[in-house]
């Protein structure tokens, strides 16, 4: 039996709020092109451009890697905490009753079934919580793509130092 309209509606909506909200926790930083501090190039006590260009592709490489791994990392701290939030949103979930006039065991609705009461259904605003929060957690787990390039680039340049001048 499909659902109706209405009811879709009900349920595509905190999925809808979720995805909103947890690309607007998102921070993630772009992929650094340049080092913080550049080792001077050229002349008696400067590098040479071989050697610049060499470092400044690993540093590129590193920091894309770390970039995709915390990208990876943000999904996956949204996933849980999106999973978590509707276990804990159906845990709170309840039936509620009618209370029908004495003598009386159902309510006839004026459509012509019979009302059975509903139910407070608390899986969406759990997973739109637990998105919101899983998205803020994974933002102390990231690394920063700029501070892993620059480290990357002046290891690579003291290490090759002197060396292909």
């Amino acid at each position: 039996m499909s659902r109706p309209l209405s009811q879709r509606i009900l349920i595509l909506t905190p999925l809808a709020m979720t995805l909103t909200i947890g690309a607007g926790c998102s921070g993630l930083k772009p992929t650094p092109m340049i080092p913080t501090y550049p080792a001077p190039v050229g002349g008696s006590d400067g590098i040479s451009w071989e050697l610049d260009i060499k470092c400044r592709g690993q540093a590129y490489r590193l920091a894309e890697q770390t970039r995709r791994s915390n990208i990876n990392r943000e999904v996956g701290y949204t996933l849980i905490g999106i999973a978590a939030g509707v276990a804990i949103g159906s845990a709170l979930s309840y039936d509620v009753e009618p209370r029908y006039p004495p003598g009386r065991r159902s309510h006839w609705h004026h459509g012509g079934y019979p009302y059975h009461g509903y139910r407070r259904d608390y899986r969406g605003a759990g997973a739109v919580a637990g998105a919101t929060t899983g998205a803020v957690l994974s933002q102390s787990a990231m690394r920063d793509p700029q501070r892993v390039y620059d480290i990357v680039y002046e290891n690579c340049i003291r290490n090759n130092w002197g060396y292909g001048q």
